[in-house]
């Protein structure tokens, strides 16, 4: 998971004048022709929210948001990134969308060519309007919950121990380091071959202290 805090965020107002808050939490979720699992990984993920834990960590959230920030926050947005699929990846979302009946904000973007991934989580992440903003895996890679309960366990810890000005701008980023050996069983040779082909170019040309180039 990566989860990123924005510097100030205004909140927008509505046809009335009046300010409206922004959302706690925006999860940007970049997909390429993954029409067979981003359905299962929104359900899980909207469930996960929905359930009491989820809520107590939203809430949370938001104490930590006033904290930095001093900004109302509220609710949960959706910015998934179709990332020029050639299946039917748009559709699968809007069918889960509506079959959820969610009340979060939900958009979805949709890119004429496939541009990779970085382009797919900038896009996501400009496009989110929430205070912090979190990209997930469409693959359902990654337990949703308890990454984003460790993350805000280190947040608290952070601001009680002022080690987090508000001014400052915040990003914590997850490593599935630790799980290699696990993986590695679960690997094809191809792709074990080209992974340590890539390792040894980033240490060669970039830094060998980078161990997780993910």
């Amino acid at each position: 998971l990566t989860v990123c805090a924005t510097k100030k965020v205004q909140g927008q107002v509505n046809e009335k004048g009046k300010r409206m808050s922004v959302p706690v939490l925006s999860i940007v979720i970049p997909a390429y022709n993954e029409e067979a699992r981003i359905q299962r990984m929104l359900y899980d993920t909207h469930e996960f929210l929905e359930s009491p834990t989820g809520k107590s960590i939203l809430k949370r959230l938001q104490v930590c948001a006033s904290i930095l920030y001093s900004d109302a926050t509220e609710g949960v947005e959706w910015v998934i990134v179709d990332d020029g699929s050639n299946d039917d990846t748009s559709g699968v979302v809007k069918a889960s969308f509506e079959s959820l009946h969610s009340e979060d904000q939900w958009f979805l973007l949709a890119l004429r060519t496939n541009s990779g991934k970085g382009a797919a989580v900038k896009t996501g992440m400009i496009k989110a309007g929430g205070m912090f903003r979190l990209m997930v895996d469409a693959d359902g890679a990654t337990e949703f919950g308890p990454g984003l309960q460790r993350f805000v366990d280190q947040l608290e810890s952070a601001l009680t121990t002022k080690a987090v000005p508000g001014s400052e701008l915040l990003a914590l980023f997850g490593s599935r380091a630790h799980l290699q050996n696990i993986q590695t069983s679960q690997r094809s040779f191809i792709r074990l071959f080209l992974m340590h082909a890539f390792h040894f170019f980033v240490s060669l040309f970039v830094s060998s202290r980078i161990k997780d180039t993910q």
